[in-house]
């Protein structure tokens, strides 16, 4: 099955039903793994491990169809390839009962006092969003947080709008905070922003299947960096990332390496779409491609040290000058949904 496929044929299609809750699960395999060249990470001297074999990475999805021939229709496509030489995927239903939905958290500012702590210490931060469904973060306005928001892995269909990350002083390398951690599945960062130095404004974690869209989005320092073990789905719409660095570009994604633990290959299929920076860092996965549509800045390859500078390049495509529609993702919605989806969302 091809990345963006919503549908496909099950062995057993009588035991789904439209409106089940199923897990699509890609099984990890040596195979893969090392066609991803991620089996041969070595620091100091030490094997290191990017993502077990034995385990799956799942998609959350909601089946809308089952047809009389057993072919499947998802309510959302799929953020990566299954391809049965690399292992056979399943589907499985589910049921959760304490995921919460329809809650949110808006109209707040919290200011915390200033601390440069190590990431394994104690920090002061705003949120963590997980099992939750459908739930929303709006009009906040955080001072001094360390990993100050955090969406988990059981989210699923989260909007955080107008969220506002202001550091007055500027965080040590060593604290390696993130000031959005994002996983879980169909998360949009509309019209968020981060000033002063933290270390990184927007990561992804670890197996992370999308979609996750980061739509007008600030930052005055460093900009979205998937970190770690594969994600994919993400896409950077419409944003500006000024006075980023060689080391801290405002695009990142790119292989790890041994970075961390052997972060290694940190996302596939990811689009940068009309984004503003002074460095690009887009490099190529192994079978998937990672896309810089429009962007305006210089393409890079990596620092020593932080990530693998063999990797190709990504596919750059009108470098320099932006492209129609001036948002991707409204684009989408506006075909999906009509003019009155993004008038609902405050946009023309």
């Amino acid at each position: 099955m091809p990345v963006g496929a919503d549908s496909f044929r099950v062995a057993n299609p009588a035991a789904l039903h439209p409106g089940d809750h199923v897990l699509i699960q890609k099984p990890v395999v040596a195979e893969w793994v090392h066609l991803m060249g991620m089996d041969t990470l070595v620091r100091d001297g030490k094997p290191q491990t990017w993502i077990k074999p034995g385990i799956a990475i799942r998609t959350d999805r909601v089946v809308k169809r089952v047809d009389a021939n057993g072919r499947v229709t998802l309510d959302v496509p799929l953020s990566d390839t299954l391809e049965a030489k690399y292992g056979r995927a399943t589907v499985v239903r589910y049921t959760f009962a304490g995921r919460i939905r329809d809650v949110g958290v808006e109209g707040l500012r919290v200011q915390a006092p200033f601390e440069d702590v190590p990431i394994t210490g104690p920090q002061f931060s705003l949120l963590r969003m997980d099992a939750v469904q459908d739930g929303w973060a709006r009009d906040i306005e955080v001072r001094e947080t360390q990993n100050g928001i955090v969406i988990g892995a059981a989210a699923k269909r989260l909007t955080l709008e107008r969220v506002r990350v202001i550091h007055s002083s500027a965080h040590s390398g060593a604290a390696a905070p993130a000031d959005f951690g994002l996983q879980g599945t169909q998360i949009l960062l509309d019209r968020c922003s981060v000033s002063g130095e933290g270390t990184w404004p927007v990561v992804t974690q670890a197996e992370v299947t999308g979609p996750i869209v980061v739509l007008d989005f600030a930052a005055d320092h460093g900009g979205v960096s998937p970190h770690q073990r594969w994600a994919t789905g993400l896409l950077v719409d419409h944003s500006r990332f000024t006075d980023t660095t060689e080391r801290k570009q405002g695009i990142a994604f790119s292989n790890r390496n041994t970075a961390g633990s052997g972060h290694g290959w940190d996302v596939g299929w990811a689009v940068a779409w009309n984004v503003e920076s002074p460095f690009l860092l887009v490099q190529q996965s192994p079978g998937a491609i990672n896309w810089c549509i429009g962007c305006v800045g210089r393409a890079v390859t990596p620092a020593p040290g932080v990530s693998a500078a063999k990797a190709p390049l990504g596919t750059f495509d009108s470098p320099g000058a932006a492209v129609t529609p001036e948002s991707l993702y409204l684009a989408q919605l506006r075909d999906r949904l009509g003019a009155e989806a993004l008038a609902n969302i405050g946009y023309r």
